[in-house]
């Protein structure tokens, strides 16, 4: 390949393509270094038919069952994976995307870059070429610390091949493997929360939830990883600093009934109670989050809330005037459909229901209607400044620009929601 004139090339592929149809020919080629042949010509022709051929050889290599995924992973050395499933799936679209600039969730890719690929492979086959012409039966590998660091453009964080700055710009975008992204991103969580980095665990927390939120259906296979315990379990153990990318999460799995189960299954309202008065900042998604667990009517969360000190304090919460925190009426009009949601326990309402009446402000919220105070919107807005705000003593009507009147101001100014 390297030493053939440019109008045998073209045949000389045609016959690999064939006989790289054999598993033994496939690994003896790859040992032999024919993949950095390949890529010499595929990143430095100047031919487009002969690129194009030179990457159906390539995928036709990766696709071997047996030496396939060890030639993919010399690809990647130098090369963004993205690549290899381009030349698979339309070889002369890869071509046209190593030949254009690109900037995307999953690929930063601009001249800078192409021409940084070409002259390492260009360099790399040159070696090999003069070892060849000495000893054509002289072996090849690549140090399996070598990587071009392409990923690495300006400081971005990159996880399972994804750009996560510009993720989080465009969340919509159609992911190649987004059950792996979700697993990769899961355990960088896990990381950040153990190590503490906090502006890249903001990052990675935020592209966690945009992505539960762009494709729902991610988190029903969340349950079979594990790492709903192993979140609940690392939340347990830190601190405040810990818990802000817990919280989020299952803010956003309580929707899913699965997860919901699986958090029935083991200890997980102690940690996250924990992390709600760990994190009084994130009160109203913590008790959002409450709202929605409790909405499954699995009798042992409801357990779990007695034997944690939850319902208490989430009387406490409903007694509290929470000058601090955002949005006051939605925050409690989330903890009274949490505990209406707890009475409906067979099991357990009856003891639910005796804390709650022991209580001096819960017949003021018991009898009232909540749906009004409660926003459908993503999670992500919840941290934003409020647009709106209501009474939990208003009417039913249309929303007024001032409180109701209030029969007993000295006895009931504590309990208005300003």
């Amino acid at each position: 390949l390297k030493g053939l004139p440019s109008d045998c090339r073209l045949q000389l592929l045609d016959t690999l393509y064939s006989l790289y149809s054999n598993t033994k020919l496939v690994k003896d080629a790859h040992d032999k270094g024919a993949v950095i042949y390949l890529l010499d010509i595929f990143c430095n022709s100047e031919l487009a038919p002969i690129r194009e051929k030179t990457a159906e050889v390539l995928s036709k290599m990766v696709m071997d069952k047996l030496v396939g995924p060890k030639v993919r992973i010399t690809i990647n050395k130098f090369l963004p994976t993205i690549f290899v499933d381009a030349m698979k799936q339309n070889p002369e679209a890869s071509v046209s995307m190593l030949d254009s600039e690109h900037e995307n969730p999953e690929l930063i890719w601009n001249n800078e870059t192409r021409q940084r690929v070409a002259r390492v492979v260009k360099d790399e086959c040159e070696k090999l070429y003069q070892k060849h012409k000495s000893n054509p039966l002289t072996g090849w590998s690549i140090g399996e610390d070598f990587q071009l660091s392409l990923e690495d453009v300006g400081g971005e964080v990159v996880v399972a091949g994804v750009y996560l700055r510009i993720f989080v710009s465009n969340p919509g975008w159609v992911l190649r493997r987004p059950k792996q992204f979700l697993e990769e991103l899961m355990e960088r969580v896990l990381s950040l929360m153990n190590s503490g980095n906090n502006q890249e665990m903001e990052l990675v927390t935020q592209s966690l939830i945009l992505l539960l939120e762009a494709q729902s259906a991610l988190a029903e296979q969340l349950p079979a990883t594990g790492y709903i315990n192993r979140v609940l379990s690392t939340m347990a153990g830190k601190g405040e600093s810990a818990q802000k990318p817990g919280i989020l999460l299952f803010h956003q799995i309580a929707k899913c009934k699965v997860c919901v189960e699986v958090m029935a299954n083991c200890d997980s309202i102690a940690p996250l109670h924990r992390a709600m008065k760990l994190r009084k900042d994130m009160l109203v998604i913590s008790c959002e989050m409450f709202n929605r667990i409790f909405g499954y009517n699995h009798d042992s969360l409801v357990s779990q809330s007695l034997s944690s000190g939850l319902v208490k304090d989430l009387l406490g919460i409903l007694g509290s005037r929470l000058d601090n925190i955002q949005n006051k009426a939605a925050c409690k009009a989330q903890v009274v459909n949490a505990l209406k949601a707890l009475e409906r326990s067979l099991v357990y309402g009856e003891e639910v229901t005796k804390l709650l009446k022991s209580s001096n402000v819960w017949s003021q919220y018991e009898a009232q209607k909540h749906d009004l105070f409660i926003e459908d919107r993503p999670v992500m807005a919840l941290t934003a400044q409020p647009t709106t705000a209501g009474y939990l003593t208003m009417s039913q009507q249309a929303m007024p620009s001032v409180p109701p009147p209030i029969d007993n101001m000295d006895t009931d100014r504590d309990n208005l929601l300003l």
